[in-house]
């Protein structure tokens, strides 16, 4: 008998499950930072993230809020990468 079974994904269950809950507190603490911030309008950015990239998407005032929303997920522990997909509104 020849078993040609091969698995597709070698990443063990266990190491993915924690990713997917290491990635909802990076972009919990993003938009919480967002939300926090005075010169930032958090309610229209929506924050995601997928194996430590945070991406941003909705929409900024100006050309310096999409900037400083970048900047405070960029400086947010955990991140690796930012996707800034914010469109400028004002």
């Amino acid at each position: 008998m020849n078993n040609k079974l091969t698995i597709a994904n070698r990443e063990p269950i266990g190491e993915k499950i924690n990713r997917k809950y290491v990635d909802a507190k990076i972009a919990t603490v993003v938009k919480t930072r967002l939300l926090m911030d005075r010169e930032i309008a958090g309610t229209d950015i929506d924050v995601s993230s997928k194996n430590g990239t945070i991406i941003l998407r909705g929409f900024a005032q100006s050309g310096a809020e999409k900037d400083l929303a970048e900047a405070i997920a960029r400086n947010t522990n955990g991140v690796e990468k930012v996707e800034n997909k914010l469109k400028v509104s004002g």
